[in-house]
């Protein structure tokens, strides 16, 4: 009896679930834009910057503010609660943003 083919990569992606993301250091969001715009099936279902402008403007960009305050407080049962697949990470900006320096 013949079988069906397998599903192809696209379609095998487009029945899972999407993937559940936390994104740390995430100013006014570049990291979730680009993640979006990927086709990657995610969603950030936590964001966290120490910023409090960034948090303005990433909430006026995605709707969702994210939680403000140092990361390094934060504990592996605390991340675990997210039950995240990924984990989007971008590094500080202020300390060259801050001082006008830019890398040559």
């Amino acid at each position: 009896m013949d079988q069906p083919p397998p599903p192809r990569p696209s379609e095998a992606m487009e029945a899972q679930a999407p993937w559940r993301v936390l994104e740390f250091y995430s100013g006014i969001g570049g990291m979730r834009y680009s993640l979006a715009s990927s086709g990657v099936r995610a969603e950030v279902v936590e964001a966290f910057d120490i910023n409090d402008v960034a948090n303005d403007v990433y909430e006026r960009n995605f709707g969702h503010r994210p939680c403000q305050g140092n990361i390094q407080t934060l504990t592996a049962s605390d991340l675990d609660k997210y039950k995240a697949h990924a984990w989007l990470l971008s590094p500080p900006c202020q300390p060259y943003t801050r001082t006008s320096e830019a890398f040559s």
